[in-house]
């Protein structure tokens, strides 16, 4: 049976692939009695616990809306909430919540409201982001995890547990036993496990322990949250040598089109960090790593993936000026010249993707921007659209009688309304 290890995790820079919106740019994890990150320019930072009950690490994650990390710290016979920053500065360090039960472990930071949540004695419970609060039960009867992620936003939980990988419910009162996914692999063993934020796949690692150290493969899958049992698809798999270890896909995390996966290799060689796009199901990058698992990454989200446009319109017509957003749920507010935009008689989507404005007028003529926040925090304010109004005696085209900009049936219809009233 192969437990989650406690180990330095490393971080790496990718190259901009096509249309990728999402970019690792750093990695936290726990070492023995210290904690690591490592930044994108192979840098890294170390932070001893010198704590005189500090026992070891129970579980970390990376809250992204405050740019900390939090983790369960096991003393002799209780454990407690801490938190430091992202620059891992000792300064930084502080317990949030005290006297947390000696079995808790997995801990998961929810990206939008920081609410901390952590397994304990078959419960997944959880409390405000600054450790305030009586905890709140979110699933009960939850088998205790060898890893564990959860997708709040779609209320669902993910552990990998003995080795069988399960999702149940995170709603406090379901007593449904969670759905078991089954192993892809004869003899499979279940190892790492990641919900990537915006879809709520689930992803995994399993390794073909049949043969113990002549094994046949380790591999990722990834299945849908909504159809936990259709068929996963394979995404990253490696094969043994004659008479070696297999590369043993410990851990993995996920965002975006973008998954890292820590392996082993075998004896006597360094461990692998491999970066893969699972858009195109092509290994981008594969370095050589300080540590294989306890990947709690950092990276970077670049909401908007079309600006609006400049426009010129004639006075009376309607323009739209529209963003696309690089997460559906992202959120919205257009602004004129940097003041927010209010729905109105006249103008419509202010806190859409789509800006609308009817009849426009001269005093329309400004610069319009639109700020886009992903479901994971992200914020980005788009290029300034300069809009230009013309009045109703300078037509584009002198052809265009309705003055709408298009040249249809319309304009024929005008012209002959207009014959036929004779001249004035």
């Amino acid at each position: 049976m192969y437990t989650k290890h406690l180990s330095i995790a490393t971080a790496l820079l990718l190259s901009s692939a096509a249309h990728a919106q999402h970019t690792i740019t750093r990695a936290f994890a726990p070492a023995f009695t210290s904690l690591v990150s490592q930044d994108t320019d192979g840098s890294f930072n170390l932070l001893t616990i010198d704590a005189p009950d500090f026992q070891s690490f129970a579980g970390l994650d990376y809250d992204r809306t405050r740019q900390r990390v939090v983790f369960i710290a096991k003393e002799t016979s209780s454990a407690r909430l801490v938190t430091v920053d992202a620059s891992l500065d000792p300064a930084s360090l502080l317990t949030i919540r005290e006297g947390i039960d000696i079995n808790a472990q997995e801990v998961y930071v929810d990206p939008d409201s920081g609410r901390i949540y952590w397994w304990e004695n078959d419960e997944i419970i959880s409390v405000n982001h600054d450790g305030t609060g009586t905890p709140i039960v979110e699933a009960d009867n939850v088998p205790e995890p060898e890893n564990m992620d959860i997708d709040t936003d779609r209320g669902f939980y993910a552990v990998i547990s003995s080795d069988d990988l399960m999702i149940g419910n995170l709603d406090g009162v379901s007593s449904a036993p969670p759905t078991l996914i089954p192993h892809q692999m004869s003899g499979g063993v279940q190892l790492g496990l990641a919900i990537e934020p915006r879809s709520g796949d689930i992803y995994w690692t399993e390794l073909d322990e049949a043969g113990g150290f002549t094994g046949t493969a380790s591999a990722v899958y990834r299945v849908p949250h909504n159809t936990p049992l259709a068929t996963p698809e394979r995404l990253l798999g490696s094969e043994v040598h004659l008479l070696g270890l297999v590369q043993i896909f410990f851990d993995v995390a996920v965002v975006g089109d973008q998954l890292a996966a820590g392996s082993s290799r075998g004896l006597g060689q360094d461990p692998l960090l491999t970066i893969l796009n699972t858009t195109t199901n092509r290994i981008t990058h594969e370095i050589e790593s300080l540590a294989i698992d306890g990947l709690a990454i950092a990276y970077d989200v670049d909401p908007i993936l079309n600006h609006p446009v400049n426009a010129i319109a004639n006075q009376g017509t309607t323009q739209s000026f529209e963003v696309n957003p690089s997460d559906e749920l992202s959120t919205y507010q257009w602004s004129r010249n940097g003041s927010p935009l209010i729905d109105d008689g006249r103008i419509s989507g202010s806190t859409e993707n789509k800006l609308i404005i009817n009849n426009a007028m001269l005093s329309d003529s400004d610069t319009y921007t639109c700020t886009v926040t992903t479901s994971l925090g992200e914020s980005q304010t788009s290029n300034h659209a300069i809009f230009a109004v013309r009045g109703s005696t300078e037509p584009v085209c002198e052809a265009d009688w309705t003055n709408d900009g298009e040249l249809d049936f319309f304009d024929v219809s005008a012209f002959l309304q207009a014959l036929l009233a004779g001249c004035p």
